[in-house]
């Protein structure tokens, strides 16, 4: 055990060595932003012999350990490298829980300006700004009340999947069903975008 355990300090202070040399974040300076493979780690450093641990040759990894892994196939990440195509298909569900996550990071971007507005500038002088031209009055309340309701009614809708009953999946007619959730999506964009158009234009 006491065996064990230096192996595994070992490869922990390989791997920190590793990280502060540099070498945990291979091809990064040619990697596009959607294909930073190495900042999850999985740099290919284990087993090779270092200051710390004799390696794991013992345990019959071979001398050309990095060679093999270096010719390992990568799962494809969302984006082609260096691209923007797509590897896989977006279904509608997929589309409204990153709709979901985006506006909510949109809110929060909204409440940070309005904040830095507060205390940089004059809220109701910006407000009138906007609201003396319908060119910039009309979308900016879309920009605001489709994702505040986008994310409200995404997240009334999390809190009905998680305390539905889905069943054994074999009725196929639980929430989370590929057509149950396509349904709920397509309503949550529908009903969300034509609220957003209705309140801009009426209020």
């Amino acid at each position: 055990m006491a065996g064990a355990g230096k192996r595994l300090l070992g490869l922990a202070g390989m791997t920190l060595e590793k990280r502060a040399a540099g070498d945990g974040l291979p091809g990064l300076a040619f990697a596009s932003f959607q294909q930073i493979r190495g900042l999850g780690g999985g740099y290919e450093v284990w087993g090779q012999p270092s200051k710390y641990t004799e390696g794991t040759k013992f345990l019959g990894t071979p001398d050309e350990h990095l060679t093999l892994t270096a010719k390992r196939p990568l799962s494809p990440d969302v984006f082609e490298l260096g691209d923007w195509k797509p590897h896989y298909k977006f279904p509608i569900g997929a589309l409204s829980s990153i709709t979901n996550r985006g506006a909510g990071m949109v809110l929060s971007a909204g409440c940070i300006g309005a904040g830095l507005v507060a205390l940089t500038g004059d809220v109701p002088a910006t407000v009138d700004v906007i609201k003396s031209s319908w060119l910039l009055c009309f979308p900016a309340k879309v920009g605001v009340a489709f994702p505040l309701l986008f994310h409200y009614l995404g997240g009334l809708r999390h809190l009905y999947w998680d305390a539905a009953q889905h069943g054994n999946q074999a009725d196929k007619k639980g929430p989370l069903e590929l057509q149950a959730v396509e349904q709920s999506s397509m309503a949550l964009f529908g009903v969300s975008g034509a609220a957003a158009v209705i309140l801009a234009a009426f209020y």
